[in-house]
């Protein structure tokens, strides 16, 4: 049985991407404008046509962004 709370393995797992817009709320256009600048997290490769992102890296990027912004969480 996996630990749900355990956040190593919460964060090791791999998002794609409409779990990538739900969490960011950008659209899919703005996501590769970013990736296209070096500015949003190093893609995974999952095989010969399929991606990811580790949620760890993921959640990493919009904390930044929230703090950017001022933001409190």
């Amino acid at each position: 049985m996996v630990d749900d709370t355990d956040d190593t393995a919460d964060g090791d797992r791999i998002l794609r991407f409409p779990e990538i817009l739900r969490k960011s709320s950008l659209s899919r256009s703005q996501i590769y404008r970013l990736i296209a600048r070096g500015r949003f997290p190093a893609q995974v490769r999952l095989s010969e046509r399929a991606v990811g992102w580790r949620k760890k890296d993921i959640d990493r990027w919009l904390d930044d962004l929230s703090d950017a912004d001022g933001s409190t969480s």
